[in-house]
Parts: C-alpha cells; sequence; structure tokens
C-alpha cells in the first residue's frame, strides 16, 4: 500500500476516504494499463539510468544499478487519479518523488508486517543487520517494514528501534495494527467444490498469513484444516483439506509456476498449534 502525502487538497481528501465527485466520462480517463505506461514514461525522464518496467497491469518495477528493484503498486494511486484527473502530474510527482527514500525514518504511522521467504534478503552486503522478523513455519517469515510512498523499505531491526525508541514488542503490536487497518478484506471460509482466492490490489494479501486470530477463528475452522497457498505477495488460494478435488487443482496450478516477480512461494501449507506448516 502507498501514500500520496503531498498534492493538493482533492487528492489528500482521496486519500483519507473522503467524498468526491468520481471521475465523468467526459474526461476520458486513461485505463489502468495506460495510466501504468504513462508512469513508466515519467519515470524514465524523471529519473535517467534507472531501470524501469511493466511488471503486470498495474505493477511497475524500478532499481537503481547495482541494487535490487522496487515494486510500485499503481492501482491506489489509478484510484486517485480517477476521482481527481487533474492531478495526474502531481500523482506521479509523488511516486516519483517516493522512489529514493532509503533514509526514510520508521514511525509508529508508517510500518507494516509483511510476508517473505525466511531467505529474503533486500541486502545480502548487508547480512549482519537482520531484520525485525518473525518465523511464521513452511520457510515464511513476517518483517516489519516502512510503508514509504513508492516501495517498502527494509530497515534492520536496530534502525527501527532506534527511529522509534521503543522495545520489539512494541514495534510488533504497532506493525500489525497499521496491517489490520489496511486490511479491510478477508477472503470467505473455503467451501466444498473448488479453490477460493483472495487478493488485495495493494500487495498486502499474504501479510494476512501473520493474523492468528482470524486463520484461528471459529468461522475459517468451522469445516476443517484450511490448505492454502500463498503464491503471490498479494494472492493467496485456499480450500478445504477435505476438499480432495480442490486440493488436486491447487497441486496442478502449483506445477505450472508463472514467472511473477511478485510470486512468494509455490507451496501447499496447513495450520496446526498455531502456525503454518507445509503440506507434502
Amino acid at each position: 500500500m502507498r501514500r500520496f502525502p503531498i498534492v493538493g487538497r482533492a487528492v489528500m481528501a482521496a486519500i483519507l476516504g473522503s467524498a468526491a465527485p468520481a471521475c465523468s466520462d467526459a474526461a476520458q480517463p486513461l485505463s489502468i494499463t495506460e495510466f501504468r505506461d504513462r508512469y513508466v514514461e515519467d519515470f524514465a525522464r524523471r529519473h535517467p539510468g534507472v531501470a524501469v518496467r511493466a511488471a503486470a497491469e498495474d505493477v511497475v518495477e524500478v532499481g537503481a544499478p547495482g541494487e535490487p528493484p522496487h515494486t510500485t503498486y499503481l492501482r491506489r494511486a489509478y484510484d486517485v487519479y480517477r476521482e481527481h484527473p487533474e492531478e495526474l502530474a502531481s500523482v506521479f510527482a509523488t511516486l516519483n518523488a517516493g522512489f529514493d527514500q532509503s533514509d526514510m525514518p520508521a514511525t509508529a504511522e508508517n510500518i507494516l508486517v509483511l510476508v517473505r521467504p525466511t531467505t529474503f534478503s533486500p541486502d545480502p552486503d548487508n547480512a549482519s543487520r537482520p531484520l525485525l522478523s518473525r518465523p511464521l513455519g513452511a520457510g515464511l517469515m513476517a518483517v516489519v517494514a516502512i510503508d514509504a510512498p513508492a516501495n517498502y523499505i527494509y530497515a534492520p531491526a536496530e534502525d527501527l528501534r532506534a527511529d522509534m525508541k521503543a522495545e520489539d514488542a512494541a514495534i510488533w503490536a504497532k506493525a500489525l495494527e497499521n496491517t489490520r487497518r489496511h486490511l479491510t478484506k478477508r477472503p470467505r471460509p473455503p467451501a466444498m467444490g473448488r479453490p477460493v482466492t483472495f487478493t488485495t490490489g495493494e500487495g498486502m494479501a499474504s501479510s494476512l498469513l501473520f493474523e492468528d486470530a482470524f486463520w484461528d477463528s471459529p468461522a475459517m475452522t468451522a469445516a476443517g484444516p484450511i490448505v492454502v497457498s500463498p503464491m503471490g505477495k498479494d494472492f493467496l488460494m485456499l480450500a478445504l483439506q477435505s476438499d480432495a478435488g480442490a486440493v488436486a487443482k491447487m497441486r496442478e496450478v502449483l506445477s505450472n509456476p508463472d514467472p511473477d516477480p511478485e510470486k512468494l512461494a509455490y507451496i501447499l501449507m496447513v495450520r496446526k498449534d498455531g502456525r503454518w506448516l507445509e503440506l507434502p
């Protein structure tokens, strides 16, 4: 999820959820792919020498030479533009301004919980300064990251403590609180017949894996254990473990991996004793 904190009153109102008129047909708004392509052109002009490419309909990857690419989700920016098409240049300026924010400090308002593989290392040359993380099981971990306007910043744990002047427990509590506020959607419990898919459109579906209370709730456990595949950072697939046909369908999907830059783990998982376990 991304913020757009700089532009005028109209955009700020949209971010805060205030009522605003939708874009009229007469305005002939750009489609999401046209918006993405225009942003790629704008970024390339503002940041010569920085690689930028479209990774999906509403996703762009950017990266300075010698650095790992950053993923920028454009859906929220596009929604702001649709409501206020006159602010297109300002929305682009905000996204571009957020590209180089490696020194952005952590605050109680801008930290989130993300899920990544336990092998994830945003800065292999700085492995002696670990992230603030917790194991989830099945080769995954939850990490605290800073939600910058155009990318996530994976600050070392010691930097988070120093920025926030807080201990780990307080940092986790605030990051989870922020994450819950952003995750307004929840997947419905799967029924017999076929898998259920879940996405947020903002790159955060997998963060729900850290929400133990949701997965262990009576609503999600009433029909028995649930098999989950965290295929993408923003894509989960669910089925009842007792539904052999649906689980077989999930395995079929996993056997044909898509070269998606936003993939997370092509595995099946189930919960046991409050932890995720990989299903053979």
